[in-house]
């Protein structure tokens, strides 16, 4: 019983009101009626004085006569006559000293004369003058009022004080219970029974109950409507971008995920589709790696082991067994985040099924190694053949034809070089390139790529200037490869160069300590909007037909590639109107740097 009445105070205004009002005017009406009851007391002890005191003036004269004479009898009559009063409990007469009468309810005492006991606190005593000197004290008589009489009268003047008050104070209490429930609880209830079957969504809207339009009832529920059009206004908006979100992962083959990295996981529908489980599937880091390809569990496993410690994840490629026997391929990316207060890492991401992808290029790397090697051979006799027109073997040519034969040279050559750059992408690719690490100087082998290039910088009249150290700087390279990274960057920078600028390979030590190669040139500089593209195959800043300038978007892929497999880092600075700076970063090669340090001094000497 005390429980639900406890639930009914937090679950209803109305009860709380109620609650709250009663303890107020109950408190109040209870002090009032405390300060009633004692005045009343008060008011009524005072009339039980004055009804004694006036009894006191009617014996007094006979009172006086008896103590005059000391006439015991007749002050014993007085005091019988006065123990008829309910009221007085006790009446004694002295006639100076001498005891003349001394009656009380339970009896009557006589002795010798003794001197008179003290009153008690309420005795009501008077002094008694002779009747026939009124300036001569004959003798006293005392009163002692009858407490339990006292009290019984005073009980029965205060009931009839209190019992209209109390009545007030619970009609007033009452009242206030019903202007309150009448006024604003039951409005508010209305409200509250009306919002449960609000249906926003549909439009449905509540009604300022009648009466309470101007006053904060109405004012409170107009704020309701307007709160719960904003709130529908939302929710639109969020099923709106929640399907658009849908039908994007539908058509991207996206699905995301949500992990706290203890075990739990959340999908999105599209990621039960293309892992092709059914909505019963339970999805957890076990579960999920189940999914996975046996040879690509310990990736993930790693993966999943490295984000926990809150690392930066990396992009993971792995693949799915679907029910049906295919085989998938998927990219996942995700970010990891720290709570700032618990310090459990959580972990948000994306999972795109890239198997057409896949397929795709593989399609195209077999066609492109197939048309390389089909055009390679016929290519390499063609440029044999013409070198041998131009270099006058079939004997003089006129002018005209010789120039034609150049542009063919020329244009053979071209091709060759594509088809060249298309194998060595395959190969980086596949994996099928092989390089041959030596430690060696590497000033030397950047001279030889300004060598190499000077030519065709001549051609385009800028020229290219090394700039190094003069002590040997070394790395840990592939020699043929790492001119090769270089003399893509430099022709690419010979290119975009305005002519009569310089191209500057600069060979340095980085910041960091690691061995730097620098190739700068005066540009127009790289279009913010291609930097994320930089580096992807086959990828130009002009991709036009029309594009002024010559190439086959590989060169800075191959470039990357090689560097990589060298072990470093590559990247690229530049602003619109004031050039590139092409730089690669290489580890530093200390083991054997004294030793081969005094092989050169000493092949110098």
């Amino acid at each position: 019983m005390p429980g639900n009445a406890l639930r009914l105070l937090r679950t209803s205004i109305a009860a709380r009101s109620t609650a709250i009002i009663v303890t107020i005017v109950g408190s109040v009406g209870l002090a009032l009626l405390a300060v009633t009851v004692q005045l009343a007391a008060q008011q009524e002890r005072a009339a039980q004085q004055a009804r004694l005191s006036e009894l006191l003036d009617v014996v007094q004269p006979t009172v006086a006569i008896a103590c005059f004479l000391s006439d015991g009898n007749l002050a014993d009559e007085v005091a019988r006559g006065l123990l008829k009063y309910r009221s007085i409990k006790r009446v004694s007469v002295h006639a100076g000293s001498v005891l003349l009468a001394d009656r009380s309810k339970e009896g009557s005492a006589r002795s010798a004369p003794l001197a008179l006991p003290a009153p008690p606190g309420e005795s009501l005593v008077r002094r008694i003058a002779s009747p026939f000197n009124a300036n001569e004290v004959v003798g006293d008589i005392a009163l002692v009022p009858d407490p339990v009489e006292i009290s019984g009268n005073v009980l029965h003047a205060v009931w009839f004080a209190a019992i209209p008050m109390a009545v007030q104070i619970v009609f007033t209490g009452l009242g206030v219970v019903f202007v309150v429930i009448r006024l604003i609880t039951r409005p508010i209830s209305r409200i509250s029974a009306r919002l449960h079957e609000l249906r926003a969504e549909a439009g449905q809207k509540l009604e300022v109950p009648k009466g309470n339009e101007l006053d904060e009832v109405g004012r409170l529920v107009n704020d309701v409507n307007a709160l719960a059009d904003g709130l529908v206004n939302i929710l639109n908006k969020a099923h709106q971008n929640e399907r658009l979100l849908s039908e994007a992962q539908r058509l991207g083959h996206v699905g995301s995920w949500y992990s706290d990295m203890a075990g739990r996981v959340s999908w999105s529908a599209e990621l039960y589709r293309i892992y092709g489980v059914p909505d019963s599937f339970l999805p957890t880091d076990e579960s999920v790696l189940g999914l996975v390809h046996p040879d690509d569990r310990p990736a993930m496993k790693a993966w999943l082991a490295d984000c926990a410690r809150g690392q930066k994840p990396r992009e993971l490629e792995y693949r799915v067994s679907h029910p049906d026997g295919t085989l998938h391929h998927f990219r996942c990316h995700g970010d990891v985040a720290i709570d700032a207060e618990t310090g459990r890492v959580h972990m948000a991401g994306t999972v795109q099924d890239i198997t057409e992808e896949k397929r795709i290029e593989q399609m195209k790397s077999e066609f492109v190694s197939t048309v390389s090697h089909e055009l390679r051979t016929p290519l390499t006799s063609i440029r044999g053949s013409l070198g041998l027109l131009v270099g006058g073997v079939a004997g003089p040519l006129p002018d005209a034809a010789r120039s034609l034969v150049v542009i063919a040279e020329s244009n053979c050559q071209r091709l060759i070089r594509l088809v060249n750059d298309i194998l060595d992408s395959e190969k980086i690719e596949s994996g099928k390139m092989a390089f041959e690490m030596s430690v060696m100087a590497l000033g030397p082998l950047l001279d030889r790529v300004a060598e190499a290039n000077e030519a065709f910088a001549r051609a385009q009249r800028v020229p290219l200037r090394v700039i190094a150290p003069p002590e040997p700087i070394l790395g840990n390279v592939d020699g043929d490869r790492f001119i090769q990274l270089v003399t893509n960057l430099v022709s690419n920078a010979v290119k975009f160069s305005p002519a009569d600028t310089a191209v500057e390979i600069e060979l340095s030590r980085g910041a960091s300590g690691r061995t730097r190669i620098e190739v700068r040139d005066r540009g127009p500089g790289i279009p913010k909007e291609f930097h994320s593209r930089m580096f992807q195959r086959f990828s130009q800043a002009d991709a036009s037909s029309s594009r002024a300038r010559s190439g086959t978007g590989l060169g800075l892929s191959i470039a990357k590639s090689i560097v990589e497999r060298l072990g470093g880092d590559i990247g690229f600075e530049s602003a619109p109107g004031h050039g590139t700076t092409f730089f690669v970063e290489l580890p530093v090669v200390a083991a054997a740097q004294s030793q081969l340090l005094a092989a050169i001094e000493a092949r110098e000497a």
